[in-house]
């Protein structure tokens, strides 16, 4: 069951923390709020949990910048200057997984993914209000299921304190 929580948290949080190529995004540290189905999922399993294995999911979260709260699952990232000036899409990867962006077309750009580990897929638009601000509907399928998500994320600040970089996705070759 625990596993199971934690591969609808690396959906989401795959899904949260796409922002997208070609826009101008600030770096430093942002935190993302998913609702919808995936936060649903979760709320449920870990209500379902005994207190020792709630305590050892919410652990291993909290590693990953991952905190439950009754608006939804909150996620802080952090985005380097760096990953900033790429425009392109940072992801927090879990396994093997590849991300398709479709040209921006005024301020939103589609996204799909695929993934390996957990097995995972979806497609969603992205919306940006700003350099410090965006909206994003997700619709991903995990355990054959579908996955819905509404997702909103804002710039906090320059200083990521310590939240780690996010991981940017291999190369193609």
């Amino acid at each position: 069951m625990k596993y199971k929580v934690l591969g609808i948290a690396a959906v989401a949080l795959f899904a949260a923390s796409a922002l997208a190529e070609g826009m101008n995004i600030k770096p430093g540290l942002w935190e993302m709020t998913v609702q919808g189905a995936a936060f649903s999922a979760m709320q449920q399993q870990v209500a379902k949990m005994s207190p020792d294995e709630r305590k050892e999911v919410e652990g291993k979260l909290a590693k990953d910048g991952i905190r439950m709260e009754d608006t939804g699952m909150v996620i802080r990232v952090c985005i380097t200057p760096e990953q900033a000036k790429q425009e392109i899409v940072p992801v927090q990867q879990y396994g093997k997984c590849t991300t398709n962006t479709s040209p921006k077309v005024g301020n939103t750009v589609k996204m799909s993914y695929t993934c390996t580990e957990p097995p995972s897929s979806g497609e969603g638009e992205i919306t940006f209000q700003s350099d410090t601000a965006y909206s994003m509907t997700m619709r991903a399928v995990y355990n054959e299921k579908n996955v819905d998500s509404q997702t909103s994320g804002l710039w906090l600040n320059t200083d990521c304190g310590k939240v780690k970089p996010m991981m940017l996705p291999a190369p193609a070759r």
